[in-house]
C-alpha cells in the first residue's frame, strides 16, 4: 500500500525545514561574528535587517492580490532562503551583509505568515487545537539545528561547507513535501475562511500583535544572543555556548509538545498567562547568575515560557472572523526591529546582562497585555 503523507506531516516538514536551517547557522553565530570582524552592535544591526525585511514581506502578504500566490511564493522563499544562508559566510563588507540578510528577512516573513495560515487550516479542519504541535516540530528542528550545528564546531567543519550540507538536505525535505503538498493545498486555502477586516476586531487584532511582540522580542534575544551572552556574561567557550541555546530550544521544544493538551487543559487564556510568569523566572535566572549549568536551566526556562504565546496569539487570529495572521504577524515582526540593535548597543555600551533586563521588562508587560485581551475577547 502507497504511502499517503496526511496535511498535519506534510505542514510540519514545512515547520521543522523553517526552523532547522537558520538554527545551524545560529548555533555558530560567534564564529559568523569573527569572519565578519563585527561587534555586538553590528551583529545587531545585521539582524536588524532582517526584521525589516520580514515586515516588509508581512505587510505585502496582507494584500489580496497577494494572498492568492501563497504556494508559489513560498517555494520561492524556501529556494532563496536555502542559498542565502549558504553563501552568507563568505561575506565580509558590513553592508553586503545587511543587503543578504535583508534578503533573507522577506523570505523569513513570507514562510512565517504561509506556514501559519497552512497551520490554522489543519487545525480549522480537525476542529482541535494543532497549533502548539506545529510549533514543537518547529523548536525540535532548531534543537537539533543547535546540535548539529555544536557537533559540527566540534568537528572543525568549515562553516561555509557546514551549511552546503544542510541547504541540501532541507532542500531535499521541501521537494518531498510540496510533491505530495500539491494534491492538498486547494483544499487547505479552501476551508481557511479569508474574513473581512472590520473596525470592531482592531482591538483584538492590536493586543494579539503585541503579545506576539513580546513573544517574539524573547524569542529573538535568546535565539540570536544565546551563544553570544554565554561566551561573554559566563565566560564559557564557544562549544558550551552553543549548549545554551540548546537549552532554550529544548525548553521550547517540549513546551510545544505539550501545548495542545495544555491549551485544552486550561484554556487559551491562562495558559498564556503562564507562559509569561515562567518566561519571567526563566531570564531572572539567566540574568542573576554566572555558573554555566544554573544558566542552562534559565535558558531552558525560559524557552519554556516563551514556547507557545506566538502560536497562541496565531491561533487566535487565525480562529477569529475579521483578523488576519498576516497583520497580527506584521506588528509581532516588529520586535526584530527593537531587539536586535537595541539589545546589540545595551551589550556594547554597557553588557549583555542589561540587554536582558530589558527583555525581562517586555515579558512583564505581556502580562499586562493578556490581561487586556482577556476583557475584550471570549476565550474558549
Amino acid at each position: 500500500m502507497k504511502f499517503k503523507p496526511n496535511d498535519f506531516i506534510l505542514v510540519s516538514t514545512l515547520f521543522f525545514v523553517y526552523g532547522f536551517s537558520i538554527s545551524n547557522l545560529v548555533s555558530r553565530l560567534p564564529e559568523l561574528q569573527s569572519i565578519y570582524k563585527a561587534s555586538n552592535n553590528q551583529i545587531g544591526i545585521i539582524a536588524l535587517s532582517i526584521a525589516i525585511g520580514g515586515v516588509a514581506a508581512a505587510s505585502a502578504l496582507s494584500r489580496t492580490f497577494i494572498r492568492f500566490q501563497r504556494k508559489t511564493l513560498l517555494i520561492i522563499a524556501f529556494a532563496i532562503s536555502s542559498f542565502l544562508l549558504t553563501v552568507s559566510p563568505l561575506l565580509r563588507g558590513e553592508w553586503g551583509a545587511f543587503i543578504l540578510f535583508f534578503i533573507y528577512g522577506m523570505t523569513d516573513g513570507t514562510k512565517e505568515v504561509i506556514v501559519n495560515e497552512y497551520a490554522v487550516s489543519v487545525e480549522k479542519k480537525h476542529k482541535k487545537p494543532r497549533m502548539s504541535s506545529f510549533y514543537a516540530v518547529y523548536s525540535l528542528s532548531i534543537f537539533l539545528g543547535a546540535i548539529t550545528g555544536w557537533q559540527f564546531e566540534n568537528y572543525k567543519i568549515p562553516l561555509f561547507n557546514h551549511l552546503i550540507i544542510i541547504s541540501f538536505f532541507c532542500l531535499l525535505l521541501i521537494i518531498w513535501s510540496f510533491h505530495h503538498l500539491s494534491a492538498n493545498i486547494e483544499t487547505l486555502l479552501l476551508e481557511n475562511e479569508t474574513p473581512t477586516p472590520s473596525i470592531a476586531n482592531r482591538k483584538i487584532t492590536l493586543l494579539l500583535g503585541g503579545i506576539a511582540f513580546c513573544g517574539m522580542l524573547g524569542d529573538s534575544a535568546l535565539n540570536d544572543w544565546s551563544s553570544i551572552y554565554t561566551v561573554e556574561m559566563i565566560k564559557a567557550d564557544k562549544e558550551s555556548a552553543a549548549l545554551s541555546f540548546a537549552s532554550f530550544t529544548g525548553g521550547a521544544s517540549l513546551g510545544r509538545l505539550i501545548g495542545d493538551y495544555l491549551t485544552s487543559f486550561l484554556g487559551k487564556y491562562r495558559l498564556l498567562f503562564w507562559n509569561g510568569i515562567v518566561s519571567i523566572i526563566g531570564l531572572s535566572i539567566v540574568i542573576s547568575t554566572s555558573h554555566l549549568y544554573v544558566a542552562f536551566i534559565g535558558f531552558f526556562a525560559a524557552g519554556l515560557g516563551i514556547s507557545t504565546i506566538v502560536p497562541l496569539a496565531y491561533s487566535v487570529a487565525g480562529n477569529t472572523k475579521g483578523v488576519y495572521i498576516s497583520k497580527v504577524a506584521q506588528i509581532g515582526y516588529s520586535a526584530y526591529f527593537l531587539a536586535p540593535p537595541v539589545i546589540g548597543a545595551l551589550g556594547d555600551y554597557f553588557s549583555l546582562r542589561v540587554g536582558y533586563g530589558f527583555v525581562l521588562c517586555w515579558s512583564i508587560c505581556l502580562i499586562f497585555l493578556i490581561k487586556k485581551l482577556y476583557l475584550s475577547h471570549k476565550f474558549p
